[in-house]
């Protein structure tokens, strides 16, 4: 076992370290701790982070590490080993590694799980099931939930099982036995979702309140990424933190130029803040400014949620889901809708659309009254035929006035040639070893097992895919 300190630099506002940042990378909270979390095949690296101290841990899984989660001073990794799925749990403690082969137990294939009590959840490859197990891997009991369940995490303010779907957010008491109990409907939360102080994050910019059940869409896409600092809902976007009271009222707290794509998350009224190059900066409340003339966000149960309002981030297995309510961009009273395809109105995107999918085919999944459909390729050339790619744009246009432009974003194909080949290998090894960026639109078209990162999972993913 290899115990590393790292020497933290100090400023006047912030303590900063830095950090190794091979392999895949994570930074989380549990009950005790922040810990920034990385790994590469079987070497998992931890920092732990209390107050301003940091330590670096190195241990060895069981196999290949798929993924990996902090609980209670411990950490867990779900490994690949032989075709055997391997629980590794090392503890801070007593600084030892144990490994459980879990046989009997279906684990779903992007190996999401979650630890909380000495009880393992699992969900499986349909979405709907869920197993728990001990953290030896003997089964405890299983459930399941009619809606189709997006991502899931512990609430380690209630030590309950949180379930997010299309449409709601369930709650389960997993130490008995619970079934499911629906709390509230809300938009459609997305992968890579954390709950601090019973508010969520996801990474498309949703932030929901459990308890008051108020929803606010920040429109920051990207990682793992917000926070609740003096009782204030804060993510951190384009080289600053942002405090957001509402979809529409927001302001800056603190500036720190880290880059796109950081992860961020807060404990104890500090931000943590993590670059892509390994920097990670501590925060403390003092250091940020609140405006102490504007209300925090304290939202009635159906203010926000209300479902004869346009929802701009509401998707189903078939595809958006307009309610009959015409595009938020539309300029007349004719009507526009997408379907068969996931929408983004809040930043005008059609994404996860299937790689080979060509302009004829979406033409017929588009009810619209009469409007000119211009497509045009990333080079602003108009096009009327072929195969769509990461960076086309859809105009609709009514009496030669532009009604709204999307935005178009193709599953695997990031180039925008229209099809997926080694360049889109290329381009995603590129991000992921850090020697180019991605843009919005080819960073959704990158992110193929949907967790809201683009690491070298999705890599493996893309060469399977064009059998390399």
């Amino acid at each position: 076992m290899t115990i590393l300190l790292f020497c933290p630099v100090r400023s006047l506002a912030i303590t900063t370290y830095q950090l190794s940042v091979s392999g895949n990378c994570l930074l989380m909270t549990d009950n005790i701790y922040v810990y920034t979390l990385r790994y590469n095949m079987k070497e998992i690296n931890v920092s732990i982070i209390n107050g301003t101290d940091c330590k670096n841990i190195t241990f060895n899984a069981m196999g290949t590490v798929r993924n990996v989660t902090a609980y209670n001073n411990n950490i867990y990794a779900l490994s690949d080993n032989n075709g055997k799925t391997v629980l590794n749990h090392y503890t801070v403690r007593n600084d030892s590694v144990y490994h459980y082969i879990l046989d009997g137990v279906s684990i779903n294939s992007e190996y999401r799980f979650c630890v909380v009590e000495n009880c393992v959840c699992f969900m499986t490859d349909n979405r709907h099931q869920f197993v728990c197990t001990d953290i030896y891997g003997k089964k405890i009991y299983d459930f399941s939930v009619d809606d189709e369940i997006i991502d899931y995490t512990i609430n380690y303010d209630d030590r309950q099982l949180y379930l997010f779907g299309r449409n709601n957010i369930y709650s389960v008491d997993i130490h008995h036995n619970g079934m499911p109990k629906c709390l509230f409907s809300t938009r459609d939360m997305r992968t890579g979702i954390s709950i601090l102080n019973n508010v969520v994050f996801d990474y498309s910019g949703n932030i929901t309140d459990i308890r008051n059940k108020t929803v606010i869409s920040s429109g920051i896409q990207g990682e793992r990424n917000g926070g609740v600092i003096n009782g204030y809902c804060c993510k951190y976007y384009d080289g600053k933190i942002e405090v957001f009271l509402s979809d529409e009222e927001h302001y800056t707290a603190y500036r720190l130029n880290y880059g796109g794509y950081v992860q961020m998350c807060s404990k104890n009224n500090v931000a943590y803040v993590l670059s892509r190059q390994g920097k990670l900066a501590i925060i403390g409340s003092d250091a940020l400014v609140f405006r102490q003339n504007s209300e925090k966000p304290s939202v009635s149960d159906n203010s926000m949620l209300s479902t004869d309002k346009p929802d701009n981030h509401q998707s189903t297995d078939n595809g958006i889901q307009n309610n009959d309510v015409p595009s938020p961009t539309a300029k007349d009273n004719k009507t526009f809708f997408i379907s068969n395809y996931k929408v983004d109105t809040g930043r005008n995107i059609i994404w996860d659309i299937p790689d080979g999918t060509t302009i004829a085919v979406l033409k017929k999944n588009i009810i619209q009254d009469n409007y000119t459909l211009l497509f045009r390729n990333k080079d602003n050339t108009v096009k009327t035929s072929g195969k769509l790619g990461t960076g086309y744009t859809l105009t609709a246009q009514s009496d030669e006035n532009v009604v709204c432009v999307y935005k178009i974003s193709v599953k695997a194909e990031l180039t925008g040639e229209g099809n997926v080949n080694f360049n889109d290998v290329k381009a995603m090894s590129n991000y992921v070893m850090q020697c180019d960026n991605l843009n919005e639109l080819q960073f959704v078209s990158a992110d193929l097992n949907g967790d809201g990162l683009v690491n070298s999972q999705d890599i493996l993913l893309m060469a399977e895919k064009i059998q390399l």
